[in-house]
């Protein structure tokens, strides 16, 4: 071990006043790290009638040590020791990173027994800043022997430890663990003084339990990792990747809907009943499949001649072709007409889908028969062919049913006004003759 505190930097809250500035040097704080016990540092008066009730000093070791111990040296007077024990009787010390004592690690704090002058105390830990600390109160009940109105004069103050990083043992030696954060451990029996993320135990040689990571490995894996393997014990991520459904480093954010499996890479297949999302894991659709859709991706239509709902229907025997694979529709065969072809044409209709009108000219005012809109008993004069739908003679001759021929009727009543023209044309020229 060596001495750290030797020669460092030193402060205090207060110094005895004196009546010139010479004897101020007789009492600062540095006085109780030059290693000269007739040099001592004093401070104003704490306690009754005094304008405060604490007092503190600290000394900086310039960086973060490993420290064993702290020996305490107070100021002795002859005949007056047990005065000077009062006095000393109450204060703490402190180690820490910062010079705000509101972080220090409280090292050591006196208890009824009056200390002895020359007082030395295990502090085993690591720190910068070591600090004096003592008070007196009027609200405080003091035990028997301690100095209500009291005033510091420390010595020496002598901080041993090990002046290397990571390592233990009475002469600074032995190595810590590797896993010690920040490779610290105690300086007498190389324990821990906290692990590296991932690891337990005193000597910080267990990794995490499994499902664990993390400082103390307390936090809990999320249990999403490829092939049900653990998190990785340190930074808690699926070194192998995620399971199905899952991605992000920790394997903690599920697929969005629409995608599924490794790395959430795949598309659904967009068929799952009532537009649902699939599976994020195997991309099932587990409800079912929209009509017209089967496997269990529903990535596939149904094979040709059934339809709708699991594809549990078959198409209409009428179907020219096969049929649509979502309701069943398709293009009607001779006679038939509907979603299903499962209606006959109406009366005057024929062919397929019963999209033809039959004609107006079959015998006897019958109607066409539905297959092939030929007329059962023959047509009307002076109409013929299988459909009657040619005329006799050079007349112009009717080619479907939408073709249409002036009636008879209506020529002959043509025929009569040119005729009536005709005459009075005659008359009209006869008469003008007359009258030359």
């Amino acid at each position: 071990m060596v001495d750290l505190s030797r020669a460092k930097v030193a402060s205090q809250s207060s110094i005895y006043p004196c009546l010139d500035d010479a004897c101020n040097k007789f009492y600062i704080a540095s006085n109780a790290v030059d290693r000269d016990l007739s040099t001592c540092t004093r401070n104003m008066y704490i306690g009754e009638n005094s304008i405060t009730n604490t007092v503190w000093w600290r000394v900086d070791l310039g960086k973060i040590f490993s420290i064993y111990s702290i020996n305490v040296v107070f100021k002795n007077y002859g005949g007056y020791e047990m005065r000077q024990r009062g006095r000393f009787a109450g204060f703490s010390l402190y180690l820490s990173n910062s010079s705000l004592r509101i972080i220090d690690f409280l090292c050591y704090e006196d208890g009824k027994e009056l200390p002895p002058l020359n007082f030395t105390t295990p502090c085993i830990g690591y720190g910068r800043y070591v600090t004096f600390y003592n008070q007196r109160s009027d609200k405080i009940k003091y035990p028997d022997g301690y100095e209500r109105r009291t005033i510091i004069e420390l010595c020496e103050v002598i901080v041993n430890g090990c002046s290397e990083a990571g390592v233990y043992g009475e002469n600074c030696n032995v190595a810590c663990p590797k896993n010690c954060q920040e490779q610290r451990c105690d300086i007498v029996n190389g324990t821990c003084l906290g692990c590296l993320p991932g690891w337990s135990g005193r000597f910080c040689e267990n990794i995490c339990q499994g499902g664990w990571y993390g400082f103390e490995c307390k936090l809990r894996c999320f249990g999403h990792c490829r092939n049900n393997a653990f998190c990785n014990h340190v930074t808690g991520q699926c070194d192998n990747g995620c399971a199905d459904g899952w991605k992000g480093l920790y394997c903690n954010k599920q697929c969005k809907d629409g995608y599924y499996g490794l790395d959430c890479k795949f598309k659904c297949s967009g068929h799952c009943q009532n537009n649902g999302p699939c599976n994020k894991q195997t991309g099932h659709c587990d409800k079912g499949c929209e009509v017209g859709y089967t496997n269990l991706l529903c990535n596939s239509v149904c094979k040709g001649g059934y339809y709708g709902r699991n594809c549990s229907q078959k198409c209409s025997s009428k179907c020219i072709d096969t049929c649509q694979h979502t309701d069943g529709s398709c293009t009607c065969s001779y006679g038939w007409m509907g979603i299903n072809c499962n209606q006959e044409c109406p009366s005057g209709y024929y062919g397929i889908n019963c999209n033809e009108e039959c004609s107006l000219h079959c015998g006897f005012n019958d109607t066409c028969e539905r297959y092939n809109g030929s007329c059962p008993r023959g047509c009307q004069e002076p109409y013929t062919g299988p459909n009657c739908f040619k005329m006799t003679g050079n007349c112009p001759q009717r080619t479907d049913s939408k073709d249409s021929i002036l009636p008879i009727p209506l020529i002959w009543f043509l025929g009569l006004i040119l005729s009536v023209v005709l005459n009075l044309c005659f008359v009209l020229i006869a008469s003008f003759k007359h009258f030359r």
